[in-house]
């Protein structure tokens, strides 16, 4: 059976460490600079009426989760209290949080005015 020596010296293995920790502070700053982004996108956007492409969006999302019947129901009640055209984006939103266990149950979505 053949073996595979390898040695690796204090340096090389000083300059992998270097290499590793400099990609995963890339990764992690790339990452808070996206959520940012979309929290800025969020904050800006959640007053606008949903369009169709972001409710199928939400919808799909929910159905990969395995919340969409959930989800639906949610959406149902907020359909019945603001109307079936007048759902904002941010209720959207407010849904998918709620389903995540980000907002508790008993919370009921804001106007969004």
């Amino acid at each position: 059976m053949n073996q595979i020596n390898i040695q690796i010296n204090s340096s090389d293995l000083l300059i992998l460490i270097v290499v590793l920790a400099i990609g995963l502070s890339f990764q992690f700053f790339r990452e808070k600079k996206r959520a940012r982004l979309a929290a800025e996108y969020i904050v800006t956007h959640q007053n606008r009426i949903a369009t169709e492409n972001e409710l199928n969006i939400y919808l799909r999302i929910a159905e990969e989760n395995g919340t969409k019947d959930l989800y639906l129901k949610e959406l149902v009640k907020l359909r019945q209290k603001y109307g079936h055209k007048n759902i904002k984006l941010g209720h959207l939103l407010f849904i998918d949080q709620k389903l995540c266990g980000r907002i508790q149950e008993d919370v009921e979505a804001p106007a969004f005015d």
